[in-house]
């Protein structure tokens, strides 16, 4: 997303479950050296505010980095809806 007011343009980007695997899986596919998160505090690491669980963007790319471990995707299906709690 870009934004500007005058000379002032700013972009602003997120990631979420679906970008970080498709990510992952181009990194893989193309045999980069690996992937990162740039900020690591900005996953859900309570598990309250997107309702996928704890660290949902880690789990993700350690699904697909470390295949031979037992790590649950999060719940795609979930993504969108709203915690009434957090409101």
């Amino acid at each position: 997303m870009f934004t500007s007011q005058g000379s002032l343009v700013e972009w602003v980007g997120f990631d979420d479950v679906r970008s970080v695997e498709l990510k992952v899986k181009y990194a893989i596919h193309n045999n980069l050296g690996g992937v990162m998160l740039w900020a690591l505090d900005m996953d859900d690491f309570s598990g309250t505010f997107c309702n996928q669980g704890t660290y949902p963007l880690l789990r993700v790319m350690n699904f697909y980095l470390n295949p031979t471990k037992n790590i649950e995707l999060p719940n795609y299906d979930s993504i969108w809806k709203v915690n009434s709690e957090n409101r």
